[in-house]
């Protein structure tokens, strides 16, 4: 499922420090960034050890995912479980997780990665029970980021190259940001990181 472009507004749109909520539910607000924010944490050790192990064939830091999910932690609807579970019911690819990938999305990187080969005959549906699973989830976040990367330098455009890549100096988490919900992208000379990509570039930077 793709998510909106439009950066996080107060109080997701930072998730080191929780800043002022104005308005009607603030309380609310504030409550539910803390316990997503405990859901991070909690996380993160895990994140840790996944980036480690699956260094090959690049290394992603742990901050590029924590990042990641905590673009979509912030943006995830209340009822997003429920209509999840329906679309699942009905045939369709939501995204499952607390990564939010579907099926699809967790089939392309398993046939992608070295490890993925004793998942490659699964089911779309399969696929999704295994990604509620946080560590499994994790490997496959982290060889998404992979196949992102090495797609574009494969075709010419490094984006771990020095400086960023292109005249806009698009580091790769920006990158990697602005394609992770909608898939490998067209590699180019010359890319622009879309609002939320930035951010989520802004998240890695601080966590």
């Amino acid at each position: 499922m793709l998510r909106g472009t439009a950066p996080l507004q107060p109080p997701f749109d930072d998730p080191v420090t929780l800043g002022p909520v104005q308005g009607p539910g603030r309380t609310a607000w504030q409550a539910l960034w803390r316990r997503r924010r405990a859901f991070l944490d909690l996380r993160r050790p895990i994140v840790d050890e996944v980036c480690l192990r699956e260094r090959a064939p690049l290394a992603v830091p742990p901050a590029w995912v924590l990042a990641l999910l905590w673009d979509e932690l912030a943006r995830r609807a209340l009822t997003e479980s429920a209509s999840d579970w329906f679309l699942g019911r009905v045939g369709l690819d939501p995204s499952v997780g607390p990564f939010q990938v579907t099926g699809a999305t967790g089939l392309e990187v398993v046939g992608f990665v070295e490890w993925g080969k004793p998942y490659r005959p699964v089911s779309p549906a399969q696929m999704r029970e295994l990604l509620l699973d946080f560590s499994f989830a994790a490997r496959i976040v982290v060889g998404r980021v992979q196949q992102i990367l090495l797609t574009w330098r494969q075709a010419g455009f490094d984006p771990m190259r020095r400086g960023g890549l292109g005249p806009h100096r698009v580091s790769p988490i920006a990158l990697v940001g602005t394609l992770y919900s909608q898939g490998l992208g067209e590699p180019k000379a010359e890319p622009r990181p879309n609002a939320r990509g930035l951010q989520i570039a802004d998240f890695a930077a601080r966590l």
